[in-house]
């Protein structure tokens, strides 16, 4: 049976409070080595030093049961909105997915600027396991790796050698003053591991931590007005989560911090609609016969959904299939997307450039060099409208594209840096301009993110919102909160 997160906070303050004096929380110094108990306690002591690598990532130098987002008393509800119902049932984590999600920040670098404002607890991980910690750095600093070995070069002070450390961890001595990474702030620690000739980075805390970085960036930043479509983004994001999780669970990382997995700008992304969002849908997931949902989403479905199984192939999946995304009046719910109707055009010279560049990239197999672009012919579209085969004639002759992937061939232009909004569209020669005519953007799976805040403005809540583009799925609360420690 777990240990409630109250229970374990008392048994932990218990413990210190016997090791310790109690001083008032106002003239307790915030020292290199110590840190303050802001959960009402008195000052804890430096922990004691690891016989091996911590495995709780944020036992050193506090513990998840006092994390500062998840209030032991939750705040009340406004009594201004209706009451929304929670969860139907509950969800039992998985054994192997751990307390805290790891993100990937940093891939194969050399060179970090970190910066530890409140000072930073430093540990090494030696090649065989074996752990050991330096003493404390404060400021700007710069994580490298030299001669084969990680190592700490504060901007003012001596270096701090790692010797043949292949691992390293950093984690503010003060929760309230997050670690900056190349000027960007990030709850929770940072993990750094030798990869090839340099390292990557990893910022590890509570999966509840990690969705206040990632809500306002997913889904924008709102007023109270759409607070439930953020509740509804939160749940799903969640979700996301935990299976990404599952599915990296040997790995060094669970996600990236790009739209690869899900977009995280951490402590410096946070806002209080989304906070709250978060904070009232705390642990809440979605299943689909008793396991995790596969909650993919998107920006603007043009009036209708797509499948799963039509545009990425695999099994037909229930709850992700195409399905009108309408009012009682016949309109979209995302009418309001500037996406709506989106017309691109390109010099034919120009696209032809893009799409020799990016046929891998749209699993487009391979085709004998082309120069020009001689027409278009869409073979066939699903019902939805999207396409399905888009037979693109050359001088070398044709070459099919196939579902989603024909958006990344048909980018937008060279150095957009991003694919073709949807494929849902019309192309052909216009005059002496290729032009394509389409609507929505994004893959159309799941949740249309414009669709939802529109649904939560209508009155909506966040479980309606997630039934409709959901269908057969129900809510359900963890049995263990992801961020408590294990």
């Amino acid at each position: 049976m777990p240990i409630s997160p109250l229970r374990a906070l008392k048994s932990l303050a218990l413990l210190f409070l016997i090791a310790s004096p109690v001083l008032p929380q106002e003239n307790i110094p915030l020292s290199p080595g110590a840190f303050v108990n802001f959960a009402g306690g008195g000052p804890l002591s430096r922990p004691p030093f690891p016989d091996v690598w911590e495995p709780n990532p944020l036992r050193f130098p506090y513990a998840a049961e006092e994390s500062l987002y998840l209030p032991l008393s939750p705040p009340a509800p406004d009594p201004a909105l209706a009451a929304v119902p929670g969860p139907t049932g509950s969800f039992a984590l998985p054994s192997s997915i751990r307390a805290h999600v790891r993100i990937l920040l940093q891939d194969q670098t050399r060179s970090l600027l970190i910066n530890a404002r409140a000072g930073a607890d430093v540990q090494w991980k030696k090649i065989g396991g074996q752990a050991q910690r330096a003493p404390s750095v404060t400021g700007a600093m710069r994580v490298e790796r030299l001669n084969g070995r990680l190592s700490v070069a504060p901007v003012r002070g001596d270096p701090i050698s790692g010797g043949n450390a292949v691992a390293l961890r950093l984690a503010s001595l003060d929760p309230n003053v997050p670690l900056e990474v190349n000027g960007k702030t990030y709850r929770g620690t940072l993990e750094f591991y030798a990869r090839g000739a340099g390292f990557i980075c990893v910022n590890v805390l509570p999966v509840e931590d990690y969705l206040r970085g990632v809500v306002p960036l997913e889904m924008g930043r709102h007023d109270e007005t759409r607070l439930e479509a953020l509740k509804a983004q939160a749940v799903t994001a969640r979700t996301y989560a935990f299976l990404r999780m599952l599915a990296r669970s040997d790995d060094d990382f669970d996600m990236y911090a790009s739209v690869q997995d899900q977009v995280y700008g951490g402590a410096a992304a946070e806002h209080p609609t989304s906070d709250r969002a978060v904070r009232e849908t705390a642990g809440t997931v979605l299943l689909y016969n008793d396991s995790l949902a596969h909650c993919y989403y998107h920006s603007t479905c043009g009036g209708i959904t797509a499948g799963r199984h039509e545009m990425w192939g695999g099994p037909r999946i229930p709850y992700l299939v195409s399905a009108p995304d309408t009012d009682d009046q016949g309109r979209a719910w995302c009418r309001a997307s500037r996406y709506m109707d989106w017309t691109q055009s390109w010099d034919p010279a120009a696209l032809a450039s893009i799409v020799r560049k990016n046929l891998s990239s749209a699993n487009a197999g391979a085709a004998l060099p082309f120069q020009k672009i001689t027409g278009f012919r869409v073979r066939d579209r699903y019902a939805d409208g999207r396409i399905n085969v888009l037979e693109m004639s050359t001088d070398r002759g044709r070459i099919e594209l196939r579902g989603d992937k024909t958006r990344f061939a048909l980018r937008p232009g060279t150095g957009a840096g991003r694919i073709l909004e949807s494929a849902r569209f019309d192309i052909g020669m216009e005059g002496n301009r290729v032009v394509a005519h389409g609507s929505g953007f994004g893959h159309g799976i799941g949740m249309c993110q414009m669709g939802a805040l529109a649904r939560a403005q209508a009155g909506q809540d966040h479980g309606t919102i997630l039934r409709a583009y959901y269908p057969g799925t129900k809510l359900a609360q963890v049995e263990e909160d992801p961020g408590s420690s294990r």
